[in-house]
């Protein structure tokens, strides 16, 4: 999570452990922990993968 955030790449991640310490809504997409997490996590790699403002957004 750390590289990512200092390669400028953009990250897709969760609330746990000390995560969103590190990064927040500017820096990642930071998904809850619930029952939808792989349904949430398709839909944001997807959305990534489609909104190029997004990905620069998260760099």
């Amino acid at each position: 999570m750390i590289e990512s955030i200092t390669a400028g790449k953009p990250l897709i991640t969760t609330y746990s452990g000390g995560i969103p310490e590190y990064a927040d809504k500017k820096d990642a997409i930071i998904l809850p922990i619930n029952d939808q997490l792989v349904e949430n996590l398709v839909n944001s790699l997807t959305k990534l993968a489609n909104d190029k403002k997004l990905r620069i957004s998260l760099e």
